[in-house]
């Protein structure tokens, strides 16, 4: 009797300690599933947070190549400005110069036509008198020769006046192809930044994309 009664009471503690386990296991399972569902809810809520991180981001990536590129525009517009007022004034001063000489030019010639009519009108004299002088009609003839030097001079000086304009002409395109030139250059620096922030947008989206099926894995793993 007393080895049946030490034997049940045995079974019985061990089917105390057995029931303790199962509750202790129930209690970890419990505490298991808690655990899974508030993994669950953060994984979602990390999900949610991502997502609209990932739309805030691209919202201000939008924000700030539209402020890039309204600041190149003023850039460029600011550039052009300046670079068309410096070539105009340029311009400016050499037109003035130019129109200086042309009027030069021009007083010039009405005098020297009007000394032409002064030595037609003596020449036409002296043909007219029977008796010329010899020494005033060399000195009218070397005159004559000397006006037609100076007349030779100055169509030289309006050859010059013309090949001015030309050089300015030249000066004037080639000041136009560097507005061209700077104008490339600062579409071409804008077209690099956005292809930059472009690439730096689909970087982070395979980085997004990674970490989801990071995410995807790990619950698959977490059920199992």
């Amino acid at each position: 009797m007393s080895r049946r009664r030490t034997t049940t009471e045995q079974i019985e503690e061990e089917r105390a300690k057995l029931q303790s386990v199962q509750h202790e296991l129930d209690m970890v399972v419990l505490q298991l599933q808690t655990s899974q569902e508030e993994l669950a809810s953060t994984r979602q809520q990390f999900r949610e947070q991502q997502a609209h991180y990932a739309q805030d981001l691209r919202i201000k990536e939008d924000e700030q190549r539209q402020r890039l590129e309204q600041e190149s525009k003023s850039r460029e517009q600011i550039i052009l400005a300046q670079i068309r007022e410096k070539v105009e004034e340029k311009m400016t001063q050499q037109m003035k110069a130019i129109q200086q000489e042309r009027m030069q030019f021009e007083r010039q010639k009405v005098a020297l036509l009007e000394a032409q009519e002064q030595v037609d009108a003596q020449l036409s004299a002296i043909s007219k008198r029977k008796e010329a002088n010899i020494m005033e009609e060399k000195w009218l003839v070397d005159r004559q020769s000397a006006i037609e030097q100076y007349h030779q001079t100055l169509e030289n000086e309006h050859v010059r006046i013309k090949q001015t304009m030309a050089l300015l002409e030249q000066e004037y395109q080639l000041e136009y192809l560097k507005i061209q030139e700077s104008w490339e250059s600062i579409k071409q620096k804008r077209i690099r930044q956005i292809k930059e922030k472009e690439l730096a947008q689909e970087e982070l989206a395979v980085k997004i994309t990674q970490t989801s099926h990071f995410l995807s894995i790990q619950d698959r793993n977490v059920k199992n």
